[in-house]
C-alpha cells in the first residue's frame, strides 16, 4: 500500500473510489463518509461528521435508492482480490454475527432468537494470507431470517430442499463465490461448527476448494474402504499421533492476551456419507479428522479439545501444526465482528428507521472494520516494518513531534505504541500489546491533532 493510500481519505479513496452508483457525486460522498467514520471510531454519525450539513448528507446517502450494498462492497472486493494476487494460498474464514435491534423502532426486521428478539444477520467471508494478516472481504450477506411455519407438511418438504434454498446455503455460497473470484489459487475455507455440513464439503470437492471446519456432529462414518461403520468421535480416539508441540492461544476471542498450551494432534481418515434419502444418488466423501487436545491445562482452565474435519492432506507433523495454526486464524473473523459491534464501531446503536438503511451502513462499516483489523495484525506480525505502510507521512511527523524523537521515520511498532498512548495505553514493561479500543481511540486523537497541525501551518503560510 503506498503512502497516499495510508491516510484515512486516501485509504477510503483506494477502497471505494471505484464504486459505480451511476452518479459520481455518490461515489465521492461514499469516500468522504468512509474516511470520516474511520477517523472517528466510537462516535455517532452526527459526532463523527461534526456539523449538520455533513450529517444530513450522510443520512441521505444511506437513504438513496441508487446506493446499494452490493455495489459498495464490489469496489472493496476488487481491492481484496488485488491484494490476494501475489499469493498462492489464500485462507478464507467465514462466520455469521447477529445484529440485535430489539428495542429500536426499525421496520423490516426479523426474528433473531427465541421470544421477541428482533434484528438481522450478517454473514461475512474474510480473506487472509497464511500469516493470518487480513486482506479484505470477499463476500457478505446481510439478511433477515424468514419466518418458518409450524405446518408438518411444510417442515417435511423443507428437509428435502437443496441447501441453496435454505439459510444454511450461505456456507456453500461462500465456496462458490471465492472460486469465482480467486481462480488459479489454492483456497482454504475455514469455518466453525455451524458449517459442519455434508453439502459444504461436497461443494468444496466440486469446486476444488479445501475445507477446514470445526467438527460438531458425531456422525456414523465408514472406513476408507467403506466396509465397516463407526461413530466419528469413537474413531478419533484411535487416530495416529502426528505431533505434540507448544502453542500460544488467546485466552478469549476478544483478548490479545495468550496462554501457553501443549497440544497433541492425532489424525484419521474416514468416509462421510450423505443423508439416507440421498445415498442412492451421491457418493461418500473422503475426509480427514484432526483431533487436537491439550495436555495438563492450568488449574481452573478448561482444556482445549478441538476436532477439525478437513479435505487437506495431513501426513506429517509440520502439516498438522500448520493446519491447527490456520484454524486458530478463524478467530480473526470474530475479532472483525467485535470491531464492528463493540471494539471500534457500535453499529447496533446506529439511528436508522429501516432495515435497508441499516444494511447499507453495515456494509460500509464492515469495509472500515477490515482496515482496523488489518492494522492490528500487520503491526503484530511485522513490528519492525516502516510505519508508512499504514500511517500517512503527516501522522508519522506528528507522532515524532509528540514523542520528541530525533528521527525521520518510525517502525510499525513505534507508531502503534505512540498512537495507543494517545488513547490511554500506558506502555509499561509488563503490559501486553494495546487493545483495539485503546488503539482506535488513539487514532481518533491523532487524526484531530494532525488536522489541527495542518490548519495551523496553512494559517501561518497565509500570514507570510
Amino acid at each position: 500500500m503506498d503512502n497516499t493510500a495510508s491516510s484515512t481519505y486516501g485509504w477510503a479513496l483506494h477502497e471505494l473510489g471505484f464504486t459505480d452508483f451511476n452518479d459520481e457525486r455518490l461515489t465521492q460522498r461514499a469516500v468522504k463518509i468512509a474516511a470520516t467514520l474511520l477517523a472517528h471510531p466510537h462516535s455517532s454519525i452526527p459526532a463523527g461528521c461534526g456539523n449538520w450539513p455533513d450529517t444530513k448528507a450522510t443520512y441521505r446517502f444511506f437513504d438513496n435508492d441508487k446506493v446499494n450494498s452490493f455495489t459498495m462492497l464490489s469496489s472493496h472486493v476488487g481491492e481484496t482480490i488485488n491484494r490476494c494476487f501475489p499469493l498462492q494460498t489464500i485462507l478464507v474464514v467465514q462466520d455469521t454475527t447477529t445484529m440485535n435491534l430489539t428495542n429500536k423502532e426499525v421496520s423490516g426486521l426479523g426474528r433473531i432468537g427465541e421470544g421477541t428478539l428482533q434484528g438481522f444477520f450478517a454473514h461475512s467471508a474474510l480473506a487472509m494470507n497464511t500469516e493470518g494478516i487480513p486482506l479484505g472481504l470477499l463476500y457478505q450477506k446481510i439478511y433477515v431470517r424468514k419466518a418458518i411455519t409450524q405446518d408438518k407438511e411444510y417442515k417435511k418438504r423443507w428437509k428435502q430442499l437443496p441447501i441453496e434454498e435454505k439459510e444454511t446455503g450461505k456456507w456453500v455460497e461462500v465456496i462458490t463465490c471465492v472460486k469465482e473470484k480467486l481462480t488459479n489459487k489454492h483456497v482454504v475455507v475455514i469455518g466453525d461448527r455451524e458449517s459442519d455440513i455434508y453439502d459444504v464439503f461436497k461443494k468444496g470437492k466440486e469446486r476444488s476448494i479445501d475445507l477446514l471446519v470445526r467438527t460438531s456432529q458425531n456422525r456414523l462414518v465408514s472406513e476408507i474402504n467403506g466396509e465397516s461403520f463407526t461413530h466419528l468421535f469413537d474413531k478419533a480416539k484411535h487416530g495416529t499421533v502426528l505431533t505434540a508441540y507448544t502453542a500460544f492461544v488467546p485466552t478469549t476471542v476478544s483478548s490479545h492476551i495468550t496462554r501457553e498450551v501443549k497440544l497433541t494432534v492425532k489424525v484419521c481418515q474416514f468416509l462421510l456419507h450423505p443423508s439416507k434419502h440421498r445415498r442412492r444418488k451421491e457418493e461418500p466423501l473422503s475426509l480427514s479428522l484432526l483431533d487436537i487436545s491439550e495436555e495438563n491445562p492450568p488449574t481452573g482452565e478448561e482444556p482445549i479439545h478441538w476436532m477439525l474435519t478437513t479435505t487437506l492432506q495431513v501426513d506429517t507433523p509440520e502439516e498438522a501444526i500448520e493446519k491447527v495454526q490456520w484454524y486458530m486464524y478463524r478467530w480473526r473473523i470474530e475479532r472483525f465482528h467485535y470491531i464492528l459491534k463493540t471494539g471500534a464501531f457500535n453499529v447496533e446503536k446506529l439511528q436508522f428507521e429501516t432495515f435497508p438503511r441499516f444494511k447499507k451502513a453495515i456494509t460500509m462499516y464492515s469495509i472500515i472494520a477490515y482496515r482496523v483489523l488489518f492494522t492490528t495484525y500487520a503491526v503484530r506480525n511485522h513490528p519492525n516494518d516502516d510505519a508508512n505502510t499504514v500511517f500517512s507521512k503527516e501522522e508519522i511527523r506528528v507522532l515524532i513531534m509528540i514523542g520528541k524523537k530525533q528521527k525521520n521515520t518510525l517502525t510499525m511498532n513505534e507508531a502503534i505504541v505512540a498512537t495507543a498512548k494517545l488513547g490511554g495505553y500506558l506502555a509499561r514493561k509488563h503490559d501486553g500489546p494495546p487493545g483495539i479500543k485503546t488503539l482506535w481511540i488513539g487514532f481518533q486523537t491523532l487524526t484531530n491533532i494532525v488536522y489541527g497541525v495542518l490548519m495551523a501551518e496553512q494559517a501561518h503560510l497565509k500570514q507570510q
